[in-house]
């Protein structure tokens, strides 16, 4: 299968990392996989991306210009299934898909959004772009909103992951003592 992962940046941050991690997974696994990167940015996560892994920058600056949304439109005719990450995301691909006419069968929207337990508004355009879109959450929590709140009945529930690596040094603790570095928040939200 052709998947096309779309995500703002490649910056440091919880969506884009599952990004990267899912990308890698379905190359690994035999399938092309593109990852579509929609603004310009220091791309600080580029390194764990396998190289086998084609990436787009489309180094937006202007969400309303027309050739964005025809260059998004001429990748994505090269892919079958369009993974989206986050919502801003995939706003702004709907914006794409009514000036080029992307088929909207293919999208898949990945939820990100991490504290629907304290806000579960959201306006009416994007609860209708939902609405209408295969819908992936990464908790319970949220997947229980889609079907409440926007009627989603495609719904499927992806705990976020950690694939464990290989250190490249082996630390010594100094005078026997372990240490441990939180690199990341936990949240019970986010598994």
């Amino acid at each position: 299968m052709k998947i096309l992962h779309v995500i703002d940046t490649l910056d440091i941050g919880g969506a884009e990392r599952i990004a990267i991690t899912l990308a890698n997974i379905f190359e690994e696994q035999g399938h092309k996989v593109g990852i579509l990167v929609i603004l310009p940015s220091d791309h600080q996560l580029i390194k764990l991306v396998n190289t086998n892994v084609k990436i787009y920058f489309l180094n937006r600056k202007n969400k309303l210009l027309p050739k964005y949304a025809k260059e998004i439109s001429t990748i994505s005719k090269n892919y079958e299934l369009i993974h989206i990450h986050m919502r801003h995301n995939l706003r702004y691909l709907w914006f794409t898909k009514l000036l080029t006419g992307i088929n909207w069968n293919k999208i898949l929207f990945h939820d990100h959004y991490g504290n629907i337990n304290n806000n579960i508004k959201i306006d009416y355009f994007t609860k209708k772009i939902i609405t209408n879109s295969v819908y992936i959450g990464v908790s319970n929590e949220l997947c229980q909103w889609a079907r409440l709140h926007c009627n989603v009945s495609k719904n499927y529930f992806l705990e976020n992951i950690i694939i464990k690596q290989k250190s490249q040094k082996k630390y010594k603790p100094s005078n026997g003592i372990k240490q441990l570095v939180l690199i990341s928040n936990i949240h019970k939200r986010k598994n």
